[in-house]
């Protein structure tokens, strides 16, 4: 069976500090060769609380996931998974 290998490299991320930014998720996934991160917003441009970010490697994708999944952030325990949809969405 053949999966859509991008959707393994995409990581949701929840429970997020509203003052996060989609930099501040770059830079803290950098040494995991990120390559893009983003935050959801609601209509009126708060956050969400949610976000995510796509890695060059779905190793890297992995190895994040374990590093932060549970830990705290600004205060936060956040949350990460894998994202096994079959791609569409924010995540551009």
């Amino acid at each position: 069976p053949h999966e859509a290998a991008p959707s393994t490299r995409r990581v949701l991320i929840g429970n997020l500090d509203f003052g996060i930014m989609a930099e501040d998720l770059e830079e803290l996934f950098a040494g995991f060769g990120v390559q893009r991160a983003w935050i959801d917003y609601d209509s009126t441009d708060r956050s969400l609380g949610t976000g995510g970010a796509v890695f060059e490697e779905m190793g890297a994708a992995v190895a994040a996931c374990h590093r932060y999944h549970g830990s705290m952030i600004d205060g936060q325990t956040v949350y990460m998974e894998l994202d096994h949809s079959k791609g569409k969405g924010k995540g551009k």
